[in-house]
């Protein structure tokens, strides 16, 4: 039933822009707000159905469309009329307060009533039909994590991950559809294109330190992988470098230990103590608490 309503999701539509105050819509939203505190459930959904009907241009109307989705989905015991509602916020403009609520209720309705393949479905479509929503980043990047972390379906997760690149370039999303994209590429052995994505992230780390913006948050995580990409390719010296790496570069990565651990059983695997000394130096140094030290 969710995909038959999705079918008329299309385009991003109009509204009024940020900034604006629609003081009949503010009204409105008020007296609903106040039923819904009072326990009047029935007449608060309607009551902000009225509202989107009303003032469908407003950047409340999807707000109004999800908290009325919300009160029929778990105060009114009416999935069927929660599920028509949320639709229809997600078919209205997706940067406005309300569209995030609607789509975390509409998916997590989805996999209560059909389990992970009735999310995946769901997601899958939105994504489709609504490629210009600021939630399709978000969209193909959940739809890869589905596929690749509870499926164990590298393959087709990489495809979403693919498309989460693309939509996602020049997003605060982008990070993640490279990071997703790379460890789909390492669980299927293709290790320079797994290099290539986690080395993209490492480059960002470069430019910001440039230009004083903010490191990715997966920044670490992208250092880390490198390093692991390296060594699942046989590129034991290489590798060992990049462990190495993590420490010296993200001194306050949670990743240090493993990484000079490795670094260290890397050096003494090919027979060179004085480099395994330097790492274990630099473990006892930076993490002195290390549990592999305590070992």
């Amino acid at each position: 039933m969710i995909l038959a309503l999705l079918i008329a999701l299309a385009a991003e539509p109009t509204v009024d822009p940020p900034g604006f105050t629609d003081r009949l819509a503010e009204a409105s939203w008020d007296r609903a707000v106040s039923l819904r505190r009072a326990g009047r459930h029935k007449e608060a959904a309607t009551a902000f159905e009225t509202l989107a009907a009303e003032r469908p241009y407003s950047r409340r109307a999807v707000q109004a469309l999800a908290a009325a989705g919300t009160l029929y989905r778990w105060e009114l015991n009416d999935t069927s009329r929660a599920k028509q509602l949320w639709v229809q916020a997600l078919a209205g403009p997706s940067d406005v307060p309300g569209s995030d609520g609607a789509l975390n209720e509409l998916l997590a309705l989805a996999r209560d009533e059909s389990g992970v393949d009735g999310e995946l479905s769901v997601i899958r479509d939105l994504a489709v039909r609504r490629t210009h929503a600021s939630y399709a980043p978000r969209l193909w990047v959940k739809a890869a994590t589905i596929l690749l972390e509870e499926l164990k379906k590298p393959g087709p997760a990489l495809d979403a991950a693919k498309s989460a690149v693309i939509v996602a370039e020049g997003t605060t999303w982008w990070d993640d559809a490279a990071f997703l994209a790379g460890r789909c590429h390492l669980e299927l052995g293709q290790y320079d294109e797994a290099l290539d994505h986690f080395r993209r992230i490492i480059a960002t780390h470069e430019i910001t330190l440039i230009g004083g913006d903010e490191n990715s948050d997966l920044l670490d995580d992208a250092y880390f992988y490198a390093a692991k990409t390296l060594e699942k390719a046989g590129r034991m010296k290489d590798a060992e470098k990049a462990y190495y790496e993590v420490a010296d570069e993200r001194k306050r990565s949670p990743y240090v230990d493993d990484a000079l651990q490795k670094a260290h059983d890397l050096a003494m695997a090919r027979k060179d103590p004085i480099a395994a000394g330097k790492y274990l130096d630099l473990l006892i140094r930076l993490r002195p608490a290390s549990r592999y030290l305590l070992r």
